[in-house]
């Protein structure tokens, strides 16, 4: 009678286990360089060349943003400055910013409309509150004109910020 061994149940190989858990760690090393990725590429703002209608809408609403009332003024066009007088936009432009809103903000397209106009096609994100009780509705295809004056771009609308005052 010959001695033999007794079959013994597999036992998991060490290395089987250690290539799963180096697999799932590189995926995991992979998926937060991808969400940081994205998260930096979407926090910047839009890049635009200068002088074209897109850059000159983009430093309008970044100067009524961050409060530069004259800034935000001297890019309205004279046809628009000549009917609303700067202590009035002033008085606007402080409603608007007191909204306790976040809004984004992005140009999907221009249609040019001859020479010296364009329409700005926007899609505008409005977000109230924060976390599990905030609100947020989105409006597309609002159009924003924009008047070619002296070989500057103005925006042609009563706006504060994103808000049509005067129709």
């Amino acid at each position: 009678m010959s001695a033999t061994q007794p079959i013994s149940a597999p036992h998991p190989n060490a290395s089987v286990d250690r290539r799963i858990l180096v697999g799932g760690g590189a995926l995991a090393v992979l998926f937060v360089a991808i969400l940081a990725v994205a998260l930096v590429i979407g926090a910047r703002p839009a890049s635009y060349p200068a002088g074209s209608p897109e850059a000159a809408f983009q430093a309008f609403l970044e100067a009524s943003e961050v409060g530069d009332t004259e800034a935000a003024y001297a890019l309205l066009s004279p046809r628009i400055r000549s009917t609303w007088t700067y202590t009035l936009f002033d008085q606007e432009q402080r409603m608007y910013r007191g909204g306790g809103e976040r809004t984004l903000v992005y140009i999907d397209r221009a249609v040019a409309r001859g020479d010296d106009a364009v329409a700005l096609y926007l899609t505008i994100e409005h977000v109230y509150g924060e976390g599990l009780t905030s609100s947020r509705w989105t409006e597309r295809d609002v159009p924003v004109r924009m008047a070619l004056v002296d070989g500057t771009w103005y925006v042609d609308q009563a706006l504060a910020g994103t808000q049509e005052m005067f129709k």
